[in-house]
């Protein structure tokens, strides 16, 4: 018997794929090496149980392409908008400072795996994109201003505070919503994430 794996990331992939066109660049093979999908093939809600029910090698963001995925333009454009708002704006203390830290978001260096995530992310779980991307700001402004010579600070900064929750993406969305009361179980659950992030 084969025990899921995986199960609320991979249905959040199928539900997206529900809207936004997510194929397949290379098969899916379980651990085992059966081959469960094909390259080429376009993913389905109809797909989740078969994908949920292995264990999935190579992973399964590392097999997948989603239409209109993040790129750092895109993350730079909303930097360059968070910026000009509040309390962004106020942190900011000239132009020059604001272009430093939009062009650090330019500079990541987002393989297809990350921008994958990334996509599923700003699709699936906006509060958690957002935040992130928050995060990400705040550490570009507060490496900016410790090292205002250093670019690459930056943006070292600014992909790590963008990456960091990442691992959230793992974890029944039930667990994160505000009105959940957590056990004990949960708690240790959510507070893997970061470990799952790094992984």
């Amino acid at each position: 018997m084969n025990v899921p794996h995986d199960t609320h990331y991979i249905n959040a992939i199928t539900e997206l794929a529900e809207r936004r066109r997510i194929v397949t660049h290379r098969p899916i093979h379980s651990k085992n090496g059966m081959k469960l999908v094909d390259n080429g093939v376009h993913l389905t809600a109809s797909l989740r149980d078969k994908l949920a029910a292995h264990k999935l090698l190579p992973a399964i963001d590392e097999c997948l392409t989603v239409e209109d995925a993040v790129t750092v333009d895109g993350l730079a454009d909303m930097v360059g908008t968070l910026l000009a708002a509040a309390p962004f704006d106020s942190l900011i203390d000239t132009p020059k400072t604001r272009q430093i830290i939009i062009e650090a978001f330019r500079k990541i260096r987002l393989e297809p795996t990350l921008a994958f995530k990334l996509s599923i992310a700003r699709d699936q779980f906006p509060r958690i994109f957002s935040h992130s991307l928050e995060v990400a700001v705040c550490a570009a402004i507060i490496a900016q201003a410790t090292d205002a010579q250093a670019v690459s600070s930056v943006t070292t900064a600014a992909a790590a505070g963008l990456f960091h929750d990442l691992g959230l993406l793992h974890i029944d969305p039930d667990m994160l919503s505000p009105e959940h009361i957590l056990s004990e179980q949960d708690r240790k659950h959510i507070y893997s994430h970061p470990i799952v992030t790094y992984l």
